[in-house]
């Protein structure tokens, strides 16, 4: 039953061998997951990382099974009549990101969002370090540069045959009506 401890899916995450648990959840973390920070001008720390990973809450024992595994942060569900219900694995705090930040270098990220995994690390690794000596600034600096990173680049950052092979796919998938004879 979805949700039990001893489901099949957990007790798979539970007996893989470190090295498959840490080269399977960077995979997963590169197609789920979601790196972020907010921002507090008034806080002794200036910024607070946050990690999330979130799947449709059929899928919980995938997010519990890491929750688990890893120790750190906390799982959180959502089902209420105006959302899709929902379970997350949340990160809060550099205390919290540390342990991850620490698998995903030494099993990087391949898609785009390493971008921003490299510039949360950073925000990550100045909290965990900060005493007052880190600025505003440049939490504010890399907040911005963590939201750029995540931006779709506009087509003229793409090789002009792939656009080519994009329009014609597009092309092939819509076709107008014809007209009636």
């Amino acid at each position: 039953m979805l949700g039990d401890p001893d489901t099949f899916v957990r007790t798979v995450i539970r007996e893989m061998s470190d090295e498959e648990f840490n080269r399977w959840l960077s995979a997963y973390v590169d197609s789920n997951g979601s790196f972020s920070c907010w921002l507090r001008p008034n806080a002794e720390v200036f910024a607070e990382p946050i990690f999330q990973l979130s799947k449709r809450l059929d899928d919980i024992d995938i997010v519990a099974g890491i929750h688990e595994r890893m120790e750190t942060g906390y799982l959180y569900t959502s089902w209420t009549h105006s959302s899709r219900p929902q379970a997350r694995w949340i990160l809060r705090g550099a205390q919290d990101c540390a342990p991850l930040v620490s698998l995903l270098v030494q099993y990087p990220l391949l898609s785009r969002k390493s971008r921003r995994f490299r510039i949360w690390s950073t925000i990550v690794a100045a909290c965990l370090a900060d005493e007052g000596d880190t600025s505003w600034e440049k939490y504010a600096n890399w907040y911005a540069q963590l939201k750029a990173a995540g931006a779709m680049p506009p087509p003229s950052h793409f090789s002009p045959h792939l656009v080519e092979k994009v329009r014609d796919a597009a092309d092939k998938i819509y076709q107008p009506p014809s007209e009636p004879q």
